[in-house]
């Protein structure tokens, strides 16, 4: 089983499903790129990505990676859905990434993690991990400027962890998560001026004092970057897929 993983974020509405209230948001599941999950760091194509997002629906969402008795176990079992099921992914289709609805039973999510709940209606991200079995092509090499010991395979979805303490590989600042493929707001000129000059510093290799560079500020009701704010290491900046799907925005 690899564990990959990613978030959560965006706008949360209420639906009922066969006579259960859920609340309802958009994810973002898989981008292209360089991740690492339990097996190190793999390229994940999009044309793996875009092979069989079907695969995806009715994927229960759980609480942690299940674990019984010290070792990983599916989480499609009794054991597992009874105790810390609280949710399933529905209308999962591939773009330029992996994206789909978490549909969260409002109950279950109650019981089993109610900080879960009180996040979700407050519309704040939440990393999550997904939960697959895959087969990994050997073949090492570099994708955007990070290493990879294997290319992903034939997913083969298990489960969507949602993880109340940890961080994912493929994050909400990569655009993996709840309420990530929300629908964005558009761009304005100085925001994308703003991404213009952090990409700009990234060609010419231009460090901080610390070695690191300042973490990107494209919002409108966001200052511009500066030294005493937290930074982000040149290794770990945010992934080309993020920067071309946000140009692609409307003005």
């Amino acid at each position: 089983m690899i564990n990959l993983n990613c978030n959560i974020a965006g706008r949360i509405r209420r639906k009922t499903l066969n006579g259960r209230q859920y609340l309802v948001g958009p994810l973002c599941v898989i981008v292209p790129g360089v991740l690492h999950g339990s097996s190190g760091p793999l390229l994940y194509t999009l044309s793996e990505i875009r092979r069989n997002p079907s695969a995806w629906n009715h994927v229960p969402i759980v609480v942690e990676h299940p674990v019984i008795g010290g070792r990983a176990v599916s989480a499609r079992i009794p054991e597992v859905l009874n105790s810390t099921a609280i949710g399933i992914v529905l209308r999962a289709r591939a773009t330029d990434r992996l994206i789909a609805e978490g549909w969260f039973d409002i109950e279950a999510t109650r019981r089993v993690n109610p900080r879960i709940l009180s996040a979700l209606k407050r519309g704040k991200r939440l990393e999550v991990s997904t939960g697959l079995r895959l087969d990994i092509d050997p073949r090492a090499g570099t994708y955007g400027g990070r290493d990879y010991v294997g290319i992903a395979r034939n997913f083969q979805p298990d489960h969507l962890a949602i993880l109340p303490r940890g961080v994912g590989a493929c994050s909400v600042r990569d655009g993996c998560g709840v309420l990530a493929n929300a629908e964005p707001k558009p761009l304005s000129l100085e925001v994308l001026n703003r991404m213009v000059r952090h990409y700009e510093r990234l060609e010419a290799n231009e460090p901080d004092d610390d070695d690191c560079l300042p973490l990107p500020s494209w919002r409108d009701d966001e200052p511009e970057p500066v030294k005493d704010k937290p930074c982000r290491r040149k290794d770990d900046l945010l992934p080309l897929p993020s920067l071309l799907g946000a140009l692609k925005r409307p003005q």
